[in-house]
């Protein structure tokens, strides 16, 4: 009988094949493989489908280009930025939360939009809505942050203290 995707897990956590380790805050997992399927913000267990999510990184010295330009920044960091794609389970609460967050951020940038063209006396409170719909869209919706994504692996901050708690500590030989 075919072992599940959990008990896989289960075995290679104990192996030296496992793919998936704690380090610290972090979470740490080999480029482009799967997280274990349970929330990665309550550690319950998740069955049925499990999306998969892209991530970037690059490196925060990169900032330093926004000086130059704000376009020119943006278009170097397309370039330059690492991708790992990893299935990320969250559970049916806290998908509704990250959907309600989404929805609603989207909900009030269009309301700023409204309230920015309805005269000029309400332009800067409609781009204040705006901007404030980006930073709750922004930090309401996601998952987990990427701290670094290399050529083997990728670290990720944001989930919660009893998912890292599942995991196995990352091997000394495996830090970078």
């Amino acid at each position: 009988m075919p072992a599940s995707f959990a008990d896989s897990l289960i075995a290679t956590a104990e192996s030296d094949d496992a793919f998936v380790w704690r380090d610290g805050k972090d979470v740490v997992v080999v480029r482009d493989k799967p997280l274990p399927p349970r929330c990665v913000k309550c550690n319950a267990r998740v069955t049925g489908a499990i999306k998969t999510r892209k991530f970037y990184w690059h490196t925060p010295m990169l900032y330093l280009v926004i000086l130059v330009g704000l376009l020119f920044y943006a278009i170097v960091a397309l370039i330059v930025r690492k991708k790992s794609e990893h299935a990320v389970a969250l559970c049916p609460t806290h998908a509704r939360r990250r959907q309600a967050f989404i929805f609603g951020s989207l909900a009030m940038f269009v309301a700023g939009l409204f309230v920015a063209f309805s005269g000029a006396d309400w332009v800067v409170l409609g781009i204040v809505l705006m901007v404030a719909a980006l930073v709750v869209g922004l930090l309401g919706g996601r998952i987990m942050v990427a701290t670094k994504i290399d050529d083997r692996y990728a670290r990720f901050r944001g989930v919660s203290k009893a998912f890292l708690a599942s995991l196995p500590p990352l091997p000394a030989h495996r830090r970078s």
